[in-house]
């Protein structure tokens, strides 16, 4: 386990600063894009759109598996309950950005592990979460699912390498639960895990 030391709470520290910086007007500006407004308005069961997506579970269910991302449905029928104004989906960036901040503490951890340097880790982590890819996951609401998959990735690599250090098949079961859930709600941000294990293995003396 790493110790974090004074300079990689300070580094820590920035990258809060920086998430704060680049995503404080995505969480005070009212706007949904078109998706959004089409996954989330009308409302489900509302016979006034019974030709939209949401006017019916089994259509959001079929059109979820069809794009290979069956966690969208829950997160739809979700957002759909949860955003009754375009305002509202400001919580739901809210708790992204949570999630993308806790990814971004967790790689700044995994790439010091291995390596020596203070720089080079909070450089990727900064660069990472500034990338045009990363602002758009938190501003387009049904993109957060793809955050929580890079999240979920994310812990998945730390147990794993806690399942090495101590054998405990139960932690490895638990890893390989969380990497299924990642790339069942987002499959591409899923992959992460391996820009981990690529981390580690360019690492290795």
């Amino acid at each position: 386990m790493l110790t974090i030391a004074k300079k990689d709470k300070y580094s820590i520290l920035l990258i809060i600063l920086v998430l704060f910086g680049i995503y404080h007007p995505s969480l005070i500006s009212d706007y949904l894009y078109t998706d959004d407004y089409l996954y989330f308005f009308p409302k489900i069961n509302d016979v006034r759109y019974e030709n939209y997506l949401t006017s019916d579970i089994s259509k959001i269910w079929s059109y979820s598996i069809n794009i290979g991302r069956p966690f969208l449905h829950y997160f739809i029928l979700i957002g759909n309950k949860t955003i009754t104004k375009i305002s509202d989906a400001n919580i739901l960036r809210a708790f992204a950005l949570a999630g993308l901040a806790a990814y971004s503490v967790l790689t700044y951890v995994w790439i010091r592990k291995n390596n020596q340097s203070t720089l080079y880790p909070l450089s990727v982590v900064i660069l990472v979460v500034s990338t045009p890819s990363s602002v758009l996951s938190i501003s387009w609401i049904t993109m957060n699912l793809g955050i929580y998959s890079i999240l979920l990735a994310t812990i998945s690599i730390f147990l794993v390498e806690k399942w090495i250090n101590t054998k405990n098949w139960f932690v490895l079961v638990t890893a390989l639960i969380i990497l299924t859930l990642a790339l069942n709600g987002y499959a591409v941000y899923g992959m992460m895990y391996w820009f981990f294990v690529l981390i580690k293995i360019s690492m290795l003396r």
